[in-house]
């Protein structure tokens, strides 16, 4: 990771974590719709990410497809969730229980793969992974409650942030090739 990568991890943990901080502090039905929102704005914007990278450098790589596959199914899941802003609350909670369940899943999957590696920075991946699985199951406990939600996922962008941040600052292996 070079200076500017980190740079940016930096600036976009300290983003994350102000609007987790905020959409803490003003907890309404407007914050909901935030939410969908953020959401819809996030992955359309990684999608299209993927895609500028697929079509510049990745399809001539080894495995490049998945670039476009992760593009696509990014911009689909950022219109579904345009689709659900104006939807009962019920389909927000399940979006959310979905994506941070399978965030979970994906994150402590990695982990577990590294520590088989031997990497030495799995647990940040693993807690991460649990913490992502833990807001699921929050979010299935007080599926009823808007205000509940709100804070659940104020609490994940907040750690999302601070973890953004302490990645930013972690030291990374340097890999020489003979």
């Amino acid at each position: 990771m070079n200076g500017f990568e980190r740079i940016k991890l930096l600036f976009m943990g300290l983003l994350t974590t102000i609007i987790g901080v905020v959409l803490m502090m003003i907890r309404s039905d407007v914050s909901l719709n935030f939410v969908v929102l953020f959401f819809c704005i996030a992955f359309i914007i990684s999608g299209i990410r993927y895609l500028v990278f697929f079509f510049q450098m990745s399809r001539h790589m080894i495995g490049g497809i998945n670039q476009l596959i992760a593009g696509v199914l990014l911009i689909d899941m950022g219109l579904v969730a345009s689709m659900v802003s104006g939807k009962p609350n019920i389909y927000v909670a399940l979006y959310l229980i979905a994506i941070n369940l399978f965030t979970g899943i994906v994150a402590t999957y990695r982990a577990t793969l590294a520590r088989k590696r031997g990497d030495r920075n799995w647990g940040f991946r693993f807690v991460r992974g649990m913490l992502c699985i833990l807001l699921a199951i929050g979010c299935i406990i007080f599926i009823k409650s808007d205000e509940y939600l709100i804070s659940l996922y104020s609490f994940s962008l907040i750690v999302s942030g601070v973890m953004g941040m302490v990645e930013a600052f972690r030291p990374t292996d340097v890999v020489y090739i003979q």
